[in-house]
């Protein structure tokens, strides 16, 4: 028997189209009708979605107006997610590995041409590593830098621009400090000194007059250097100036002080001028050569109360006194009568006898 091939039509053909709930598969399931849910399928008898494509499809264009999902990726609006895991974007990677995004936002930071800011007001941006950050050319850091690990410097190191610029150290120096060529920088000048400096030695070398170690006060140990005076700053301690070996102590290239022998070396008059301040008017002067003499001070009879011992000539009375505890000035002008028989010396028997050196 041939076949035969007819037309459905009419009402029994829209009964056919409507299905009545009955599911419709050609070839099984090449094309297949979900009556029930309103879906269809091709490739596929089961489908999930309103179209489930079992397959490649090839579609010029695919406009979809609210939610498409592609294998792991669910594209919404402007939102592409993937329902498990992360999303790689791979260019190219032999031709042109390079993605270009005018502007990629995440939730805190925005990269835009060159710039990656912070779209959280006071919020930190965080640069993580397991091993090292590397920036491979100039830093330029407009606001503060702070560091809590170590920080080291290669090569030159400038800081700041300008005089009113400062830096402060509140740690301690752990090294030397050097400077880069000898006899060339100051620490400090005429106008900006430091105020205290504390060192165990210290070691100046004067090359010429003009060079100088200047400072209000200097404490070396017990001594103390102020203004043009040497002081013991530790009570009842003597000073003592000792050269070294068989050197001798030069005071202004005068007097030389060696052993127990001080010496005149000027070849003039030495003189030894006592304050106006005091109540003796006078001066002092060692004289040179094997013949010399002593200049004793000048007082007048003013009522003073000098220590006792004190010796002067007395221009009024054209005669030489001493200050005794019994007697108060006495003068003198030759030796005291009997001074030979006497046994129980007077004041100024004794004053005589020590000055004659008997």
């Amino acid at each position: 028997m041939g076949r035969e091939l007819g037309r459905i039509s009419g009402p029994l053909l829209a009964d056919n189209l409507k299905r009545n709930g009955i599911n419709l598969a050609f070839e099984t399931n090449l094309l297949y009708v979900d009556v029930t849910n309103s879906r269809i399928g091709i490739n596929f008898n089961s489908p999930t979605h309103d179209l489930f494509v079992q397959g490649t499809t090839n579609a010029p264009n695919v406009q979809i107006d609210t939610e498409a999902d592609f294998a792991n990726f669910v594209v919404n609006t402007n939102t592409i997610r993937a329902i498990a895991g992360s999303i790689t974007v791979s260019p190219n990677q032999s031709n042109d590995p390079t993605i270009v995004v005018p502007t990629l936002s995440t939730a805190n930071l925005n990269f835009n041409t060159n710039y990656i800011q912070n779209t959280l007001a006071s919020d930190s941006i965080n640069l993580t590593a397991t091993g090292t950050i590397n920036l491979n050319n100039d830093v330029y850091v407009t606001g503060n830098l702070h560091a809590t690990g170590s920080i080291t410097f290669d090569g030159n190191i400038t800081f700041g621009d300008s005089p009113t610029d400062t830096v402060t150290f509140d740690a301690e120096v752990a090294s030397d400090i050097l400077p880069s060529e000898t006899l060339k920088d100051n620490l400090g000048d005429t106008n900006n000194k430091w105020l205290e400096t504390y060192s165990t030695n210290l070691y100046a070398t004067l090359t010429n007059i003009d060079n100088s170690l200047t400072s209000n006060d200097i404490t070396v140990g017990s001594v103390l250097l102020t203004n043009n005076q040497i002081y013991s700053v530790t009570p009842d301690s003597s000073i003592v100036f000792s050269p070294n070996g068989y050197g001798v102590l030069n005071l202004n290239n005068f007097l030389t002080f060696k052993d127990n022998t001080v010496t005149n070396t000027s070849g003039t008059v030495l003189t030894f001028a006592q304050s106006p301040s005091l109540p003796v008017k006078g001066f002092y002067k060692f004289t040179t050569g094997d013949v010399g003499a002593v200049v004793i001070p000048l007082g007048d009879t003013i009522n003073y109360t000098p220590e006792v011992g004190t010796i002067r000539f007395n221009p009024t009375l054209s005669t030489g006194q001493v200050y005794t505890t019994a007697n108060g000035w006495i003068s003198w002008q030759g030796p005291p009568q009997d001074i030979a028989n006497q046994t129980t010396y007077s004041d100024e028997v004794l004053i005589y006898t020590l000055m004659l050196g008997l």
